[in-house]
């Protein structure tokens, strides 16, 4: 069978050098697949509620909770979004990406100190449709869950999880069993999910 690779040019120069790579070793990961000749990216979204990557449409989707997922347009992505991309996409099992910020937005300062209101409810909303549209949810906050301000909405987003408790995963720590952020050295060969 003839492989023939249709590859969209023309809007490189406008992607972070970061997106241009992902997109690259997903077309690199199409080869190892000979039934599929293409790769196509059918929505690249971004609001300042979540970040939405769909690839394959057939396949199921997968939401992850976290702490500062990040997306500057398409200038720049940070390291956090690379990594959960890079190890949901080498996983395999998922066509779609949905990366919420625990908090308000995608583009949330660090400084949580500094936010008024850090979440709302147009920030549930969105977390509500990326949760029921997804088969997986993974919870991947990390250590930042221990911080006062973020313990309460961590009870918040677990009571709107309840309905939802058989598609939940949590990115642990091997060793600790404890939640981990993407951002973990632990993380970043393996992921393990509880």
């Amino acid at each position: 069978m003839k492989i023939n690779r249709y590859i969209t040019r023309g809007i490189s120069e406008q992607l972070s050098l970061e997106l241009q790579i992902l997109l690259w070793n997903m077309v690199k990961e199409r080869d190892n697949h000979p039934h599929t000749d293409y790769l196509h990216i059918f929505r690249l979204q971004e609001d300042k509620n979540i970040l939405s990557i769909t690839h394959e449409q057939e396949q199921p989707a997968c939401t992850v909770i976290t702490m500062y997922p990040h997306l500057d347009g398409v200038l720049s992505l940070d390291p956090t979004t690379v990594l959960i991309l890079n190890q949901l996409a080498n996983s395999e099992q998922y066509g779609a990406v949905y990366l919420v910020n625990l908090f308000s937005n995608i583009k949330t300062p660090e400084n949580l100190k500094h936010i008024k209101e850090p979440y709302d409810e147009h920030t549930d909303i969105h977390l509500m449709k990326a949760i029921s549209e997804s088969d997986t949810v993974i919870l991947a906050y990390g250590a930042y869950a221990k911080r006062p301000i973020v313990v309460k909405r961590v009870e918040q987003v677990m009571e709107m999880l309840k309905p939802h408790k058989k598609k939940v995963k949590k990115l642990v720590n091997p060793a600790t069993n404890e939640i981990m952020h993407s951002l973990n050295p632990k993380a970043r060969q393996k992921w393990t999910l509880k």
